[in-house]
């Protein structure tokens, strides 16, 4: 058993499947954006993956998941696609992680998975 502050929990430092969670690995896209690499706290201008800020469809709680790699396509690219449909995410096996974040001071969640792809409107409704 972690503990971290006081804090005792099997949870701790464990990657947990976000679909054992809340049902699903489809979600409606919002945005895409880079993620740097850190060092030693500071930002480099390295870019080593992408943050896809989505919502669920049920009750359309948002999550902001990583994905490395290159990003499945451009922000600009999404936001003109939203412009004429719902734009659905299907993300590989995506995992919730909980760490305490020492900038906030509090338990925080941080989503990954190790893919994402683009789900046409009528396959995500299936």
């Amino acid at each position: 058993m972690q503990e971290i502050k006081g804090i005792k929990s099997v949870l701790l430092k464990k990657r947990i499947p976000l679909t054992n969670i809340i049902g699903t690995d489809v979600f409606v896209a919002l945005t895409i954006l880079p993620v740097y690499r850190y060092v030693d706290g500071k930002r480099t201008d390295e870019v080593i993956g992408s943050r896809y800020d989505v919502v669920d469809e049920i009750k359309y709680d948002r999550y902001s998941i990583k994905v490395q790699g290159e990003p499945l396509m451009s922000n600009e690219e999404l936001q003109a696609m939203r412009e004429h449909e719902k734009v659905m995410l299907q993300f590989e096996n995506p995992s919730v992680y909980l760490y305490y974040s020492s900038q906030t001071k509090c338990y925080e969640d941080s989503y990954s998975a190790e893919a994402v792809m683009y789900v046409p409107t009528q396959e995500a409704k299936k």
